[in-house]
């Protein structure tokens, strides 16, 4: 989520630059981005170190752009599709992430309890 969040602060500091480079400076943006993107990355990394891979990269790939798009969409007011169609492969997309991320974790599951190894080859 904290990646999500990361990508709509580069958003508002990227669009900051349209009044000069130094009002980015001038701008609480970058300052969020560059605390948050510190968090996310530790957060990251201590996730990955535990061992249990799938999960966590599930879950990082997952939630990342489900983020994303949320943020985009209620507070840039970013639209995600103009017709149906695309909107229908949109949600299709988004339950595709989310049952991924369920085989995933659940798979990971099911080889920590049979004894397996933690950390996948």
């Amino acid at each position: 989520i904290l990646f999500g969040i990361s990508a709509a602060l580069t958003k508002a500091v990227v669009d900051q630059l349209g009044d000069g480079l130094f009002s980015v400076f001038t701008d609480w943006h970058l300052y969020g981005l560059i605390v948050v993107g510190w968090i996310s990355m530790t957060l990251s990394q201590q996730s990955l170190q535990t061992g249990r891979l799938a999960p966590a990269m599930a879950t990082q790939m997952s939630f990342d752009p489900i983020a994303s798009v949320l943020l985009g969409t209620l507070v840039f007011h970013e639209k995600i599709a103009d017709t149906p169609l695309e909107l229908a492969f949109a949600v299709v997309g988004i339950i595709a992430m989310v049952a991924g991320l369920v085989i995933l974790a659940r798979s990971q599951a099911s080889h920590l309890s049979a004894g397996a190894p933690a950390t996948t080859g």
